[in-house]
């Protein structure tokens, strides 16, 4: 009776999906047991799972595209070719996950842990990692291409045909580890690298005499564009403005939120890749910091409103 419940939730957001938000609702699964749930074939766009247990779930051929997993429990679970864009994966749980022929874009991973965890025929575009943590996990046929990886930590992992391409690797920690037939090009790398085998990797002593190809135009044009962006987003932020009245517009906001909250992050990581250069910028990129600071938490505050709502909601009926 328990899986059957979930499955008529996600048909309802099946429903809501296809009607533009105008009928059905839109799926938030909070503090729910969804252990051993199998979901195949299902798009679940800006959906929402928060403090979860997905234990020795399934997932397979699902869209899991701009959605929010906060706080859950996938351990032992299965994820097949699924899609992950412009989502946002934070202090999850990985255990013995299974992750095949998955695609992420824009998606941002922080403070996750994966422990034995297999990702296998992988492809991360643009994406962004921070303060996650890897150990005696299995890397194989997967790709990073500009992407940003920050503050990791990776223990007795194995990579096979790796290839991190155009991508920024910077304070993270690299131990125990080996890589095969695996490539870096084109990208920026600063790690604590200690006791790793390199075989058939190219370059051939692969982060420890890696070149880096970082240049002074690329660091302009990319702070030209941070500074626009993080313009317009403060004053959409800032000058967004409701009622409470307005409970019915602000379910389907909760999307909108979630957004925010993935561009906060993306301006966060690419600030910190500008600092470590050394440039002309300082002042300006502390000001973000400053104002993100101010920003965030009134994000966070709308994302937990959006959740009080839909709670109430479903009391009401």
């Amino acid at each position: 009776m328990k899986n059957f419940r979930f499955h008529q939730d996600i048909q309802e957001h099946v429903k809501w999906l296809e009607s533009n938000k105008q009928e059905g609702r839109q799926l938030v699964f909070e503090n729910e047991d969804l252990s051993f749930l199998t979901i195949i074939d299902v798009n679940l766009s800006e959906s929402i799972f928060k403090n979860c247990n997905l234990q020795r779930a399934v997932f397979k051929n699902v869209s899991l595209d701009m959605v929010y997993l906060y706080h859950n429990d996938f351990s032992y679970t299965n994820i097949l070719n699924t899609t992950f864009n412009n989502s946002v994966l934070k202090n999850n749980i990985f255990e013995g996950t299974s992750f095949e022929n998955v695609q992420c874009s824009q998606t941002a991973f922080n403070s996750n842990s994966f422990k034995r965890v297999t990702f296998e025929k992988m492809k991360f575009d643009n994406s962004y990692f921070e303060l996650n943590q890897y150990i005696e996990s299995h890397f194989l046929d997967v790709k990073f291409i500009s992407t940003v990886i920050m503050k990791d930590n990776n223990h007795n992992c194995k990579y096979e045909r790796v290839a991190y391409i155009d991508s920024y690797i910077s304070s993270i920690a690299i131990k125990n580890s080996s890589f095969y037939d695996s490539t870096l090009e084109s990208s920026y790398v600063n790690i604590e690298e200690k006791n790793n085998i390199y075989l058939k990797t190219k370059p051939e002593h692969f982060f420890t005499n890696y070149k880096n190809n970082y240049t002074q135009v690329y660091t302009d044009k990319l702070f030209d564009s941070l500074f626009q962006r993080f313009e317009r987003f403060e004053n959409l932020i800032v000058n967004m403005k409701y009622t409470r009245e307005d409970d019915d517009q602000f379910l389907q906001l909760h999307r909108e939120f979630i957004n925010h909250y993935i561009s906060i992050d993306q301006i966060k990581y690419q600030i910190l890749i500008l600092e470590s250069q050394g440039n002309n910028y300082n002042q300006q990129l502390t000001l973000m910091k400053d104002k993100i600071s101010y920003l965030e938490p009134i994000i966070e505050n709308r994302i937990s409103m959006m959740s009080g709502l839909e709670n109430k909601g479903e009391e009401d009926e």
